[in-house]
């Protein structure tokens, strides 16, 4: 009689933690419109998937029927907005991001009130744009099926907002701890490059591309490395290269304008008197 009270009082609770379990869950159903023709069911599947997507306005626990097809809207954010997270996700500027996405959310709740499609669109919609910016720098390749997984378990706007950020910030944290290791490196490169091409017309889109990095995130990286923009190190290299050949008599002005990557003698000039403060012509008077 002992053994069985006691086997009956320790399968109890553990029959209550599975019902109360239950009790927990959320279940949501979404009903799609109906179709008569088979080549029309994915019209019956898509507009399921948008009654359940209604939950984040409507709440969970309830069946949910949408009785028309809907086309997806595309393009929800606007030019500046994409501008703005390019910039941001180029830089890796996750607190820039967290605006952006901020910003985003509470325009398209504005203008579409009544639609939680469009919130779970909005969401996939800006990791693409993130990911589309940072391609150049960090292997994304079926990377953002990997961040949007988890945006349809989400039962509130909130916690679809939430999910977002933590996923730009996850991937953000990781790309500056992968870089962090070898930015000397790259900016290394990248001088060599300078020094062995300085005579050839040289742009920044072109080092970077040497170095493999995002021009805007390449020029970030070297100006926090060295102090200097890329192109001004550029422009005082040729200028220090440029000494040197002005006290070699044997090169006219023009000349050495060519050799360190000038066509324009005039602007070499104007450059050269930029930075060292006297004409090139002064220059070679001074130290001739």
């Amino acid at each position: 009689m002992d053994e069985n009270r006691s086997g009956a009082s320790g399968h109890a609770p553990s029959g209550s933690n599975e019902l109360m379990k239950m009790k927990l869950c959320q279940v949501t159903v979404g009903a799609g419109c109906a179709v008569t023709e088979e080549e029309e069911i994915w019209k019956s599947a898509i507009s399921a998937r948008g009654a359940l997507e209604e939950r984040l306005l409507l709440g969970c626990n309830k069946l949910i029927i949408r009785n028309e097809f809907r086309e997806e809207k595309r393009c929800l954010l606007d030019q500046v907005q994409i501008r703005q997270l390019e910039r941001a996700a180029e830089v890796f500027d996750y607190e820039q991001l967290e605006r952006c996405v901020y910003a985003a959310y509470e325009g398209v709740r504005r203008e579409y009130p009544r639609d939680a499609s469009v919130l779970y669109r909005m969401a996939e919609e800006i990791t693409r744009v993130y990911l589309r910016s940072v391609q150049g720098i960090y292997e994304a390749e079926g990377y953002q099926t990997e961040l949007t997984a988890d945006y349809l378990f989400c039962n509130t706007l909130q916690e679809l907002q939430a999910e977002v950020k933590k996923g730009l910030k996850m991937d953000v944290d990781g790309i500056r701890e992968k870089h962090r290791i070898y930015e000397s490196a790259v900016v290394k490169r990248a001088k060599d490059y300078i020094y062995k091409n300085y005579m050839h017309p040289l742009s920044l889109e072109e080092l970077a591309e040497q170095v493999s990095l995002n021009p805007v995130y390449f020029g970030t990286l070297f100006k926090k490395e060295t102090g200097d923009t890329v192109i001004n190190f550029l422009i005082e290299y040729r200028m220090e290269q440029a000494k040197q050949l002005l006290k070699n008599i044997n090169y006219h002005v023009s000349e050495i304008a060519r050799l360190v990557g000038y066509d324009d003698e005039r602007h070499f000039s104007k450059q050269f008197k930029k930075r060292v403060g006297i004409t090139p012509k002064k220059y070679r008077k001074i130290h001739l």
